[in-house]
């Protein structure tokens, strides 16, 4: 039986809401990173880390079917201010190359950044959306 990662949360609450609805299922599943996450949050989303749900190889179809909510959020009702664009991408957003060299700063130095989240961006005018 092979384990994989269904979905990865910024914190524990939410991790276990999944879980339990994973377990309400039938699905067998288990948390990892929790202790970590929530002791160093501002690591979360580098590289990755987060509290992580993982589940059987063979349950994922379905669960990613229960939780198909978190894992693609609907950014369809997400209309650009800027332009009226509906092509609304999720990333780091304008400052790509400042974000990662903060990121890389941070690492090289062994200091906290704070969480840099990804964003919401207008892929015709490049305009993030907050």
């Amino acid at each position: 039986m092979d384990i994989i990662r269904l979905i990865t949360c910024d914190n524990a609450v939410e991790a276990h809401l999944i879980k339990g609805k994973l377990n309400n299922e039938g699905i067998d599943c288990f948390i990892t990173n929790e202790n970590t996450s929530t002791l160093i949050p501002y690591m979360n989303n580098m590289m990755g880390a987060g509290v992580q749900v993982m589940i059987h190889k063979e349950d994922y179809d379905r669960a990613r079917e229960l939780v198909k909510d978190k894992l693609q959020p609907d950014n369809t009702d997400i209309v650009c201010p800027y332009c009226g664009s509906h092509r609304i991408g999720l990333g780091l957003g304008n400052h790509k190359c400042m974000k990662l060299f903060i990121i890389f700063m941070a690492l090289l130095n062994r200091i906290a950044m704070g969480n840099l989240k990804p964003m919401y961006y207008c892929k015709d005018c490049k305009q993030e959306i907050r």
